[in-house]
């Protein structure tokens, strides 16, 4: 039976210090799967792009090219858990979440014998492709302490060659939303002009931002080391 409060109170502070669910955008190809990703100890890379070749460090990864490629390592994941009882991995990388949306999209529209979601009628092929994806996420989040999206942006010029805006590739602006309306952060990957990779959690307000304390309005270098590090200056 739910209470209903009687008096306000001040509630407990949060002690979490380390993302449970983060997406991190950042242009191709500028070190996020090499330098950062890479860094991450006690880390699952689920690699849909085959980037993790390129990481000259041991790491952990599995390679997925298909949603059913998933289903199985799911399995796999039930069973490690079961075996261990407990988490099998701190952090699972999702590498790219960009390509494995597509992965799903196309799954979603050989099931419904459409060449694509968008054919599906009644916007129904949208709609799945958005569900299975947070599903696949909630299953996720059973089998690591935290959850790390990669995706790319676009980047978008206009005809004298000035940055007008990015977008976020990650199937459409809606799913964008709902994803990062449960990410508890969403930061922006770059380059600084002394080229070093940052992450950044200033707020842009519209996407970029962290509820974490400790990350919430910081810019970091893009290790994971860093995210700690902060911590224990709290």
């Amino acid at each position: 039976m739910i209470q209903l409060p009687t008096k306000p109170v001040i509630k407990e502070k949060s002690s979490t210090f380390l993302p449970e669910l983060m997406m991190l955008v950042g242009a191709r190809k500028i070190g996020k799967t090499t330098d950062f990703v890479s860094s991450i100890p006690e880390c699952l890379i689920i690699d849909t792009e085959y980037g993790t070749k390129f990481i000259d460090k041991p790491i952990m990864s599995v390679d997925i090219s298909s949603y059913p490629n998933f289903i199985g390592l799911v399995k796999a994941l039930k069973e490690a858990k079961e075996k261990e009882q407990k988490k099998p991995y701190k952090v699972i990388v999702i590498d790219s979440a960009t390509e494995f949306v597509d992965q799903i999209e196309n799954y979603v529209a050989k099931s419904n014998g459409e060449a694509t979601a968008a054919d599906v009628p009644y916007n129904k092929g949208r709609e799945q492709v958005q569900a299975t994806f947070k599903k696949c996420l909630n299953i996720l989040r059973q089998y690591a302490n935290t959850i790390i999206l990669v995706c790319h942006i676009k980047v978008n010029k206009n005809d004298s060659g000035d940055l007008v805006n990015t977008d976020v590739q990650l199937y459409s602006k809606s799913l964008v939303s709902i994803v990062s309306g449960v990410c508890d952060s969403t930061g922006k990957i770059y380059r600084n002009k002394e080229g070093e990779l940052m992450i950044s959690f200033e707020s842009d307000g519209d996407l970029i931002g962290s509820r974490i304390p400790n990350l919430k309005q910081k810019t970091l270098p893009a290790k994971w080391q860093e995210f700690n590090r902060n911590r224990k200056q709290k």
